[in-house]
């Protein structure tokens, strides 16, 4: 890329141009896990308003998508996007270790909402993330809804994970499908922005225990007043030796 294009953008547009490749975009990188796996099943566990499954089909991907989303709401937005793909299912319902009724904490940008407590480090940062409201939600296994006989039937999956601090939930209740999982994307925290929710190490352990091993990290939430890292999205990939 011209050098006078990226000069010009960071002295008077303020903004960092950069190639469109894995090593600079994120959005590069994750087309590329999609493509290089030959994904032909995504599961977007946490679909809030289908944003996920949107990316994808701009990034090409054209195998089948399954959304889960337990808020009535942002339920509905990803429906209607849904609704006008053929290949784009949904369930309305949040993923754990069992079925059961559970009382979601509904976030004032809907986003952040989460099963659990927020920690005022979350609060600090986004104050428009503040709680204003509970939901009932049913909760399945997602080893019930994607069954291992669903599951085999696919040649490569790859699971998305955005729950807000319930990740370690929604792993123990995949266990029997993981096998025909290769790539997982989870959210990790590096400082605590909900209470009792794993931070990075418990996360990346875990994994590693089931047989996926850190690929790489996206930085996705950083504090703006000193650039500090506080979340990422940590992509996983099977280790060579799982069948």
């Amino acid at each position: 890329m011209d050098d006078f294009i990226k000069k010009f953008a960071r002295k008077y547009l303020n903004m960092e141009v950069r190639r469109f490749n894995v090593m600079n975009s994120p959005f590069a990188l994750i087309k590329h896990l999609l493509e290089s796996h030959k994904v032909d099943l995504l599961l977007d566990v946490g679909g809030f308003i289908g944003t996920y499954g949107e990316e994808a089909r701009e990034m090409g991907y054209k195998g089948k998508i399954v959304s889960f989303e337990p808020i009535k709401a942002s339920f509905q937005k990803l429906r209607a996007k849904a609704d006008k793909d053929p290949n784009w299912q949904y369930h309305n319902i949040g993923i754990g270790t069992e079925s059961e009724e559970l009382t979601i904490n509904i976030a004032g940008n809907y986003a952040s909402s989460s099963l659990l407590g927020m920690h005022k480090n979350q609060t600090d940062l986004a104050p428009v993330a503040a709680y204003q409201d509970t939901e009932k939600i049913q909760i399945k296994r997602l080893d019930e809804v994607i069954t291992p006989d669903i599951a085999k039937g696919y040649k490569s999956i790859y699971l998305k994970i955005d729950v807000q601090g319930y990740e370690l939930n929604v792993l123990e209740g995949a266990k029997a499908i993981l096998p025909y999982i290769n790539v997982i994307q989870a959210e990790i925290s590096f400082v605590t922005l909900y209470e009792q929710g794993p931070l990075y190490n418990e996360v990346i352990s875990k994994l590693d225990e089931l047989g996926f091993e850190l690929f790489t990290i996206l930085p996705e939430l950083k504090d703006p007043k000193d650039g500090r890292l506080m979340q990422g999205e940590g992509i996983f990939v099977k280790k060579k030796n799982q069948k």
